[in-house]
């Protein structure tokens, strides 16, 4: 998806307001749905984008650093919804696994919202593999 300095802290107060009865993946996957929602025209120029950044090596290790990005903002989302400390261990794993598993799902073809989705929906599920 394409970097925009506003959508972190969106995303981070729509996850906040999910209803409490769902599941952490669940408030993510429906925080992302309001935060990150493309026009027609959007969606062309991210997939565009992400296949010159995957083709291009140099472009696509320095993904590793906007990963890390990504993590610490889904990290502060969680913290905040469940109340305790971005910095905690398991919030940091958690919050990697969602990225790893986004990160996994981007590897052959640029991500897309629906991309996003199905891992969330994976992992929500219990990572089924039967």
């Amino acid at each position: 998806m394409a970097a925009d300095t506003g959508r972190p802290q969106a995303l981070r107060d729509n996850h906040v307001m999910q209803p409490p009865d769902l599941s952490l993946t669940r408030a993510l996957h429906r925080a992302c749905e309001t935060t990150v929602a493309m026009s027609e025209g959007q969606r062309e120029f991210e997939k565009t984008r992400q296949r010159l950044i995957f083709s291009i090596p140099e472009l696509k290790a320095a993904m590793h650093d906007e990963y890390l990005r990504t993590v610490t903002v889904i990290a502060k989302a969680v913290s905040r919804r469940i109340g305790c400390e971005p910095h905690d261990f398991e919030v940091r794993v958690f919050s990697g696994a969602l990225t790893g598993a986004m990160m996994a799902a981007f590897d052959r073809a640029p991500g897309t919202p629906e991309l996003v989705y199905r891992a969330l929906d994976f992992l929500d599920a219990g990572m089924p593999l039967s």
